[in-house]
């Protein structure tokens, strides 16, 4: 369902540090109220994470509203297994995977270029469509 905004803000306690929601319920349809979910989480100094998978191309995204948001290729007619994540500019996060040095040292192993090129070929198709 809807996030209720109220709960949310009375949920955050000094110790929370993220939350992450889901911006578009890909079974359900429900799309939550992110501009307000992200006010929320700024007033209490709460870092913000959307799983912005289902709604990428679909509807409006606005990235200022979110510190990190994470993206699956195969739901905009991309190749399975392929995804991005963004980060605000300035967010620094630690990697939870070690062994190397890939992606700003966030990851280990070498990427999948021919994944990635299929990814960006399909974002732009997205993008040139809507």
């Amino acid at each position: 369902g809807i996030i209720d905004v109220d709960q949310l803000a009375g949920a955050i306690k000094p110790e929370t540090r993220l939350v992450s929601i889901m911006t578009a319920n890909n079974e359900t349809g429900v799309i939550q109220p992110m501009r307000e979910i992200s006010s929320i989480c700024r007033e209490h100094g709460v870092l913000l994470h959307s799983d912005l998978v289902q709604s990428f191309g679909k509807i409006d995204t606005d990235l200022s509203l979110v510190d990190a948001a994470s993206f699956a290729a195969h739901k905009f007619y991309g190749p399975k297994g392929a995804g991005f994540l963004f980060l605000r500019s300035g967010l620094s996060i630690q990697p939870i995977m070690f062994g190397g040095a890939h992606e700003n040292e966030r990851r280990p192993g070498t990427e999948n270029v021919a994944a990635i090129a299929g990814m960006a070929a399909a974002a732009e198709w997205v993008g040139q469509e809507r």
